[in-house]
């Protein structure tokens, strides 16, 4: 690499500012997000969504999008799925987000992982704790002890390990990470191996919720309550 190249990699960098909401934003894009970089041909950075059950997380990911790269992206049905794609065709954003780290590509073939940057600090590993919950994780029902459980699974035991490490770095305490169980994606025909971490226990359950906050639990609270009454 040239050194007028590296200088304009380093600008870029810099300008990406590590902030509360990039640590969220990136770990959304660690789940939802995809990378394309073909030097002088392409540049694109593309966060997919449920196009009918995630409607008010994809607006809440553009606000964010919004706040750390000052600019709007675009958003498009994705033919012949029932998705939804925010995309963004900008050369600095791209290679400044692979400058911070982001590799582009196969997410499942590289076992991306959390940026560095994140770990450093509690309110940015609060926000990016968020960030993966929100995209990849779940709230269920445990019937026998009338509560609810949390889960979070990836096909990157990387990422899966700093979800726990994240979470008890706040104290709170998850269960061990088990073998992983091999699941079929019907998008791509294939299967993968899945990986996943569980929180079960109420106090820690509480304090996650209290704590990460995230939109997952706000959007289905009414399903979650009235499940959790049928329970009593």
């Amino acid at each position: 690499m040239l050194d007028k190249e590296k200088e304009i990699i380093t600008k870029i960098y810099k300008s990406i500012e590590e902030s509360e909401d990039f640590a969220e934003l990136s770990t959304i894009i660690n789940r939802d997000g995809n990378i394309f970089y073909d030097k002088g041909n392409k540049y694109l950075l593309r966060i997919s969504s449920n196009k009918t059950e995630e409607r008010e997380y994809r607006e809440y990911t553009k606000e964010l999008i919004k706040k750390v790269f000052n600019i709007q992206p675009k958003s498009y049905p994705r033919k012949g799925k029932n998705a939804t794609e925010l995309a963004i065709h900008n050369r600095e954003i791209v290679e400044g987000l692979i400058a911070k780290g982001f590799k582009p590509g196969d997410k499942i073939k590289n076992q991306v992982s959390v940026l560095e940057f994140i770990k450093k600090k509690e309110n940015f590993r609060i926000r990016g704790i968020k960030g993966l919950f929100d995209t990849d994780g779940s709230i269920y029902l445990r019937n026998t002890q009338k509560s609810i459980g949390l889960n979070f699974k990836n096909k990157s035991l990387p990422l899966v390990k700093d979800f726990k490490e994240m979470c008890e770095s706040l104290e709170i305490k998850t269960q061990k990470i088990p073998k992983p169980k091999i699941t079929h994606d019907h998008r791509y025909g294939k299967d993968y191996k899945c990986h996943q971490v569980t929180i079960e226990n109420k106090l820690y359950v509480a304090k996650f919720l209290d704590k990460i906050k995230p939109e997952k639990l706000y959007n289905h609270a009414k399903v979650i309550g009235m499940a959790l009454l049928t329970l009593q």
